[in-house]
């Protein structure tokens, strides 16, 4: 008689430690925000139109470089071009085009920071990309989330640059040419996008490469020669296929993108651009500086000594209140804070990231650990930060330049420091809790700073798949401006819209008269404005649009008197306003803080310079001849 089989009951395994738990929460945040976000990505004038205007021109039959002026390199305005050609130019075409680009770098940070810390780190570090970065709003322009920035090349550029980071660590662990080479072909591809994630990239590469040296030294020589060698192939196929549309010198000319500019300093050296890196206040950027790190220290070595001093379990209770403990820390008297400058002290965490990984790599290199790519991975964000490294901020660049040290703070907080404390027997829990209350706070609070600035997105603009909400002031003239356009302006007819405003361009399908969409301060200095001048009086435009900015942020506030003075005078010369009385298009444009765009038409021989008191016909006379003060 055979005896009975004993055997023990399957063990079952908690709901939130279940392979697909942490994929579902990070699922589901997404889908969230991009519900609670739908079309309120876009900004209504400022940059974005752009990526959608010239891939509308080049689906036309346009070549860039060639017919429309860019100064970054063709491979995002090529992508959403392409798309337009496949599906049609709309603006929904756009975001279903991008939207598999941000799903991509979701899961690379969620499968890197799953390496390096845990599954629990991947899912903090996936679910806050989502609410800190990918849908954001956390400025006034709605261009700073990766849906719809003002420039494409930032989201490309984050997810080749995150691959090539993995390829490179695969490169190091597996020594193998074939990781060199896709990780060289990714470098390639970055550098025809955003210069400063090229420079990362490449760092990131010479990192990689010296661990290699540690390792094997022939395996150096041919993983450099390998990927020197890939990287070289998308910009030579980049210049190859310019040249068949345009003379050699101008393929190269655009295949180097930004490099030109960088290289000449007159862009750069803009008062903006040394506000970004905080250079233009050291004592208040190393004083902000001091302060939040101060200010950080105290959770983290707070709880850090508690989680210390505990015994490896503590009851659930125990840790609830530590997580409202560290709640009310970071939420007391939220309001009043400058949460613009929190992640300031990021370069110190980035620097601290690579020195600690390189040291971990070198004397574990017999048996190499995950401290690799915790070195590449550091040295990519640590350089990435240099645009902003006296401001690090998570608002405007700080949105993809900021991303990865960001990423690497929350990897450092919920992996690295729980692992370190159960090793000399404390409690994570405790400090994971305590961190966690805090992080949560963070989190809410950049929540409701989106909220705020969403709630004032009012006014639909746009139709269709081309649809999206505005503010009320810049959404109710635009829309007015369109319908006059609609109105006015046939479809074969030239707009061009100074200093911006290639919003109207694209909406009324009207295309500019020249190859240059933007006539802001960067705009001038990169193209000369001498040279938009010729191209102007070459083709002049068949309708104009002053559209009011201020671009007080550049050192120069308005066009046609801080800047653009010989366009303006230009236009003054050769147009004249354009009643619309029964249209009310806002202030007068240019002059002071409100905003308004007026139409001008060309000016008839011997006729005076027009002028026009907008508002309802019963307010003030439909027109009047006067020149312009």
């Amino acid at each position: 008689m055979s005896l009975p089989v004993f055997s023990n009951p399957p063990v079952e395994v908690p709901l939130w430690e279940r392979r697909w738990a942490g994929p579902a929460v990070v699922a589901g945040a997404f889908l969230a925000m991009l519900v609670w976000t739908w079309q309120k990505w876009a900004d209504v004038l400022v940059d974005f139109a752009v990526q959608l205007y010239v891939p509308w021109q080049l689906a036309q039959g346009k070549v860039l470089y060639r017919d429309i002026a860019h100064y970054t390199g063709p491979i995002s305005v090529y992508y959403n071009a392409l798309a337009f050609r496949a599906f049609g130019a709309n603006l929904r075409v756009l975001e279903l085009a991008n939207l598999p680009i941000l799903i991509g770098i979701v899961i690379v940070i969620y499968r890197l920071a799953w390496r390096l810390g845990g599954r629990l780190c991947a899912v903090v570090c996936a679910v806050s990309f989502l609410t800190l970065f990918a849908f954001a709003h956390l400025t006034i322009a709605g261009n700073y989330n990766f849906v719809c920035p003002y420039e494409y090349e930032y989201t490309h550029a984050t997810l080749l640059s995150l691959g090539c980071v993995m390829f490179l660590h695969r490169a190091v662990r597996g020594r193998r040419r074939d990781d060199s080479a896709m990780a060289g072909f990714l470098a390639g591809l970055i550098f025809l996008t955003r210069a400063e994630f090229f420079v990362a990239a490449m760092a990131a590469a010479v990192v990689a490469l010296g661990l290699l040296g540690t390792i094997d030294r022939r395996a150096l020589r041919e993983s450099a020669v390998v990927f020197v060698l890939a990287a070289a192939m998308p910009p030579l196929i980049s210049v190859s296929v310019l040249h068949r549309a345009m003379p050699l010198a101008l393929a190269i000319h655009g295949t180097l993108g930004m490099w030109p500019a960088l290289l000449n300093g007159s862009v750069s050296g803009q008062r903006f651009y040394r506000h970004s890196m905080g250079l233009d206040d050291l004592p208040r950027s190393f004083g902000l500086f001091s302060a939040w790190c101060a200010a950080w220290c105290v959770p983290i070595a707070g709880f850090a000594a508690w989680a210390a001093t505990a015994k490896s379990r503590r009851p659930a209770w125990v840790l609830c209140l530590t997580f409202f403990l560290g709640a009310i820390f970071a939420g007391w008297q939220w309001r009043h804070r400058d949460w613009a400058s929190m992640f300031r002290p990021l370069p110190l965490v980035a620097a601290a990231v690579v020195v600690v990984a390189i040291i971990r790599f070198y004397r574990r290199r017999d048996q190499p650990d995950e401290s690799g790519l915790a070195a590449i991975f550091g040295i990519f964000s640590l350089v990435l930060l240099g645009k902003v490294f006296l401001y690090a901020r998570i608002i405007h660049y700080g949105c993809w330049l900021a991303m990865p040290a960001t990423m690497l703070l929350v990897i450092a907080l919920f992996g690295w420091a729980p692992a370190g404390l159960r090793r000399i027997g404390g409690c994570a829990g405790v400090f994971v809790a305590g961190i966690g209350g805090t992080w949560t706070v963070v989190l809410l609070v950049h929540l409701a700073i989106t909220h705020t600035a969403m709630k004032q997105l009012t006014v639909s603009v746009g139709t269709g798949p081309d649809q999206f909400w505005a503010d009320r002031i810049r959404g109710d003239c635009v829309n007015k401006a369109l319908l006059a356009a609609e109105q006015i302006i046939p479809a074969d007819k030239s707009l061009a819209c100074f200093p911006e405003g290639i919003t109207i361009n694209y909406l009324a399908r009207l295309r500019t008269a020249t190859g240059y969409v933007n006539f802001n301060p960067p705009d001038l200095l990169l193209f000369g404005e001498d040279r938009m001048l010729e191209a102007l009086k070459d083709s002049p435009p068949d309708y104009v649009f002053l559209v009011h900015k201020d671009t007080s942020e550049f050192g120069e506030r308005f066009f046609g008197r801080d800047y653009g003075r010989k366009i303006f005078a230009w236009i003054e010369e050769n147009y004249q306003e354009q009643p619309l009385p029964m249209l009310d298009l806002g202030a007068e444009p240019l002059r002071d803080e409100h905003f308004g765009i007026r139409l001008l038409i060309p000016r008839r021989p011997g006729e005076g310079q027009r002028r026009l008191i907008y508002g309802p016909p019963e307010a003030a006379p439909a027109d009047s001849t006067a020149s312009r003060e």
